[in-house]
């Protein structure tokens, strides 16, 4: 049997199908309300949305400070706000207490953020604004908060007793993925597509440029200190 034998014959009883149901039924279009089904519970979906699969106003990125004194974390103000702020739970007094906020570090204005920090946001699938991140020195003297593109290291004794001091390491904006040494005397972040470090002691130049940098610079489609966003 050649191929075009099967061919012919499924021609052949699609034929017969469409002369057995007749053209009415098969101009007949199908109607809207079958492609639209009605939605039930819509007051549940909307509130799935608002409150980001209601894990808004959850404790995240929790941290034991090192003498185990407290409980770092962040959370929003409410189940449905993405703005988030920087918590510490006092195990002594077993009372929780905002310790640091955008507001805060930015001086009330606008936090901005760059492609390159959106791009890593959507790799890490976070939809949070405000204190998406921190970190805590070995000493557990330090916090080192990236927000709007610029580094902030807060003495966290000072944050304890609510007048934080805050050093703003970087005032160009666009530093991502910063890593605080384990000392906390340095901080190794990425800009521009290159790797650089600053000491956590000094207070920038007008500029905002007293890193240094520590890797080649980036040309081309060759950047350092991060993978590509496709990788």
């Amino acid at each position: 049997m050649s191929f075009t034998a099967p061919l012919r014959l499924c021609v052949a009883v699609s034929g017969l199908f469409l002369a057995a149901i007749g053209p009415d039924v098969i101009a007949q279009p199908v109607a809207p309300a079958a492609l639209r089904p009605t939605l039930t519970n819509v007051e549940f979906l909307e509130q799935f949305a608002a409150t980001n699969r209601f894990r808004l106003g959850q404790p995240t990125a929790i941290t034991i400070t090192p003498d185990a004194s407290a409980v770092l974390f962040l959370r929003a103000e409410n189940g449905r706000s993405f703005k988030q702020d920087l918590w510490m739970f006092d195990i002594a007094s077993k009372q929780e207490r905002l310790l640091l906020t955008a507001d805060q570090l930015l001086g009330g204005q606008e936090e901005n953020l760059s492609p390159e920090e959106l791009a890593r946001r959507e790799r890490m699938r976070m939809s949070s604004r405000g204190i998406s991140s921190y970190q805590v020195s070995d000493d557990g003297k330090q916090l080192l908060v990236p927000l709007s593109g610029n580094l902030f290291i807060t003495d966290f004794i000072s944050a304890f007793k609510d007048e934080p001091k805050t050093l703003q390491l970087t005032t160009l904006g666009g530093s991502i993925d910063p890593q605080l040494s384990p000392s906390g005397g340095m901080v190794a972040y990425v800009r521009g597509g290159e790797l650089l470090v600053q000491e956590t002691n000094e207070y920038p130049a007008p500029d905002g440029r007293t890193e240094t940098l520590v890797s080649p610079q980036a040309s081309g489609n060759v950047t350092y200190g991060e993978a590509e966003f496709v990788a």
